[in-house]
């Protein structure tokens, strides 16, 4: 440990002693400060640190004692290291001073030169630790005063974010109760897709400071495992913020495209695609029972899923534990019928359950989205949905009929294992969201992975040319520029790039994405735990 010389101070009201003291060798690492009174150690501490005070016991007539003297200065500096010296032969006393903490060491006369000096080079040691010890104690302190106003400072902008979420999704609520009351069946189903662009927009803009917000406050989370008050703090930052994002991805289910392709799909296999997918993201999911039997339908892959996500939260909202999934084939087409030993809906909720923002669990955060979207998603593709009672027991059953396939299922891939990072690489950030992009810098440095960030495609087309990234991150939006449009260009530009380039979006839309890029992509607001499979693969 580097540090500057220690002062020593001697204060003895002998002459020989101090001469004695002076004329010590100690090493260029230890100055030697003599007063013959306590007067003039007053007027030396007042302008020196002292690190040792060997202070004799008896200094004299008129002097106060030298116990006295350093009880008073240990007031004023308690890292200092305190030794009485004395001739007298009552160790006792000096045995309870030390015990009780009064003075560090009792050094009796005669001193040798050796004896005084490896006490006083053991002082010093002492005291530096002391004063290193403290210093750490203070900057701790320091920090967590920062790290409690910075956690303050995000629940505040948490809340202020889920009050506009909020207001925005009341307002859209009441624009759409109106005009379905205004409207008939006809025009109210087709006005979703004039209200999908305002809600894609929303979800866009707001998944920008969600993922930002959520992205922090895990690192933190992470940094800061043992402030119980902290961790209080950053838990309320995550649930806030857990709950803004339910809030845009039921908005944002409104802007789904309904123009999806259909193919021959497997329904038991997007089923349980659909509970896998819902336990990665810690939702509750009753379990899932299926036909092994069940015919091969006609409709689009990614709605079936969704729907089928959306039928297994219902349940486990209702209290459902299992789900069946059974089908047969009528009248050339398929009919499905997923069963749950849930709650038994009444005749209210079955009339009701396709109409948008009917629901009876308002007050747990439900929003009455989730089978009106459903029915939408369906009615492109040919398809019906309809709640019932279940019709062996107590429970619901949702019924979806499809037209039937002509052809065998397309295979549905499985997500490869994210290699193990082996050597520190270069990643190109391209985002206009500042920070968003800080976020991620911080994130990929966690696993060893340095990042530039640009927001300019042309800087980022030119920096690229230099070879000199092994990886790139693009966010889908960059202003007038598609992100898509600019991949394509990087990996043109950079063949290299192949296979080490991902997209972000905040739009939701990930899979879509995905399959039509086949490029990997995160959504926003992203967790830790996607930063560090796509690093894994960079690696």
């Amino acid at each position: 440990m580097s540090h500057s010389a220690s002062s020593v101070l001697v204060v003895d009201d002998d002459p020989l002693l101090l001469a004695l003291a002076r004329e010590l060798e100690p090493g260029s690492d230890l100055v030697i400060h003599t007063c013959a009174s306590t007067a003039e150690a007053d007027r030396l501490v007042a302008h020196v640190q002292i690190d040792v005070a060997l202070v004799d016991h008896h200094l004299g007539s008129g002097e106060p004692t030298g116990l006295a003297w350093l009880i008073g200065h240990r007031r004023r500096d308690q890292e200092c290291f305190r030794i009485i010296s004395t001739a007298s032969t009552d160790f006792g006393l000096a045995v309870d001073l030390i015990n009780q903490d009064t003075v560090d060491a009792f050094l009796p006369k005669p001193w040798t030169p050796e004896q005084l000096l490896a006490l006083l080079h053991q002082g010093c040691e002492a005291a530096l630790i002391r004063r290193h010890n403290r210093s750490l104690v203070h900057e701790l302190g320091t920090r967590n005063a920062e790290l409690l106003e910075l956690a303050s400072r995000l629940e505040t902008l948490v809340e202020e974010r889920t009050a506009h979420l909020s207001e925005a999704n009341e307002r859209l609520r009441t624009a759409h109760a109106e005009l379905a009351r205004s409207q008939g069946e006809r025009i109210r189903l087709e006005t979703l897709g004039a209200v999908a662009q305002l809600v894609r927009g929303l979800a866009h803009e707001l998944n920008n400071p969600l993922a930002t917000i959520l992205g922090y406050a895990q690192r933190l989370q992470m940094i800061h495992k043992a402030d119980e008050d902290t961790k209080r703090r950053l838990g309320v930052i995550l649930a806030e913020v857990d709950r803004c994002s339910s809030l845009v991805s039921q908005l944002h289910g409104l802007a789904q495209p309904p123009d999806e392709d259909t193919e021959a799909i497997a329904p038991g296999e997007l089923l349980g695609r659909a509970q896998a997918r819902l336990i990665q993201q810690g939702a509750a999911c009753p379990d899932v029972r299926i036909d092994p039997r069940l015919p091969i339908a006609q409709g689009g892959p990614l709605a079936f899923q969704q729907i089928c996500e959306q039928v297994l939260a219902n349940a486990a909202a209702a209290g459902a534990k299992t789900c069946r999934l059974s089908g047969r084939r009528e009248q050339g087409r398929v009919r499905l019928i997923i069963a749950n030993d849930g709650a038994t809906p009444d005749a209210e909720q079955i009339r009701n359950a396709l109409r948008p923002f009917y629901t009876t669990m308002s007050a747990e955060g439900h929003r009455g989205l989730g089978l009106s979207l459903c029915y939408g998603l369906l009615r492109e593709q040919d398809g019906t949905i309809e709640l019932a009672v279940r019709s062996d027991g107590p429970g619901a059953e949702v019924v979806i009929t499809l037209p039937t396939a002509t052809s065998a299922p397309l295979a549905i891939p499985l997500a490869s294992s994210p290699s193990v990072p082996t050597e520190t690489k270069r990643v190109l950030v391209i985002d206009d969201e500042p920070l968003v992009a800080g976020l991620l810098v911080d994130a990929l440095a966690d696993f060893r992975l340095e990042a530039d960030v640009v927001s300019d495609p042309a800087a980022a087309l030119a920096l690229v040319a230099l070879g000199g990234h092994s990886a790139a991150i693009v966010d889908v939006h960059l202003g007038s520029v598609s992100g898509i449009d600019l991949a394509r260009r990087l990996i043109e530009t950079w063949p290299p790039l192949e296979g080490h380039l991902a997209l972000v979006t905040g739009d939701g839309d990930v899979e879509a994405i995905s399959r039509a890029t086949g490029l990997p992509v995160i959504a926003k607001p992203f967790r830790m735990d996607h930063i560090e499979r796509l690093a894994m693969s960079f690696l």
